[in-house]
This record gives structure tokens, C-alpha cells and sequence, in this order.
């Protein structure tokens, strides 16, 4: 059976459920659709050690499958420390912390209904 589609914010509603019940910290969401041609949100959590990432990804990605939500690829799941899970519409990072070499930018001046937007950016 194949995918049936969903809308992103249907997409970002079931990955926030997925994080918070794991108890993934830091949790956002920002609306990328008018600046982006490959997603439409980009979503940004953190955990507190490799195995707690792991865990946090692993149901992220289970709960996506549940609801027949394709996923197009993960990266990251080797190193633990930045897992990305590609759900087309939506694309979600979880990490262990923001690490010391990316910046937090929000130079669109994009509103969502999280309070706090971010624009991940490495820093040179």
C-alpha cells in the first residue's frame, strides 16, 4: 500500500507528539515553504546523550510510518549526535545540543506558532 499524503502541518503535528513523548528538549517548528523549494517546515529538537537522539529518531520514524507518512531518508544515524529524518514536506533535525559552530539566525523574519523561530546556518 502506498503513502497516503499529508499535509506538512499534519506532518509537524504527529512529529511534535513523537518528541514530546520521548521528552525530546527545545523543541521547534518554523515554516520554511515561501524560502525553500525542497520542504515546506524544517524542525529542530535535542537530546540529552547519543542513545537518547537514537531513541528520540527511532520513534519519529516509527510514528511517521504508523500514520503511512513516506519517509525519503535519514542521515546521521551513525554518529548520534545529529540525526535528520527527511519526511519531504517536513524535515526534522535532532541533536545533541546546538553546537558551538552554528549559529541561530532569523533573518526572514518568519513567524510561526512556536515563539522562537530558527534559521540554522554553519558559522565559518
Amino acid at each position: 500500500m502506498s503513502p497516503i499524503p499529508k499535509s506538512s502541518k499534519e506532518i509537524v503535528k504527529n512529529c511534535k507528539s513523537s518528541l514530546d513523548e520521548l521528552k525530546a528538549i527545545d523543541v521547534c517548528s518554523f515554516e520554511v515553504e515561501e524560502i525553500s523549494s525542497f520542504t515546506s517546515f524544517i524542525m529542530v529538537a535535542s537530546g540529552t546523550s547519543g542513545r537518547h537522539i537514537q531513541s528520540i529518531a527511532d520513534k519519529v520514524i516509527e510514528n511517521l510510518k504508523d500514520k503511512k507518512i513516506e519517509i525519503l531518508g535519514t542521515e546521521g544515524t551513525e554518529s548520534k549526535d545529529w540525526i535528520l529524518i527527511d519526511a519531504g514536506e517536513v524535515i526534522i533535525n535532532i541533536m545533541s545540543g546546538i553546537p558551538e559552530n552554528i549559529m541561530i539566525l532569523n533573518p526572514y523574519g518568519i513567524e510561526e506558532q512556536n515563539e522562537s523561530v530558527i534559521i540554522l546556518c554553519a558559522a565559518k
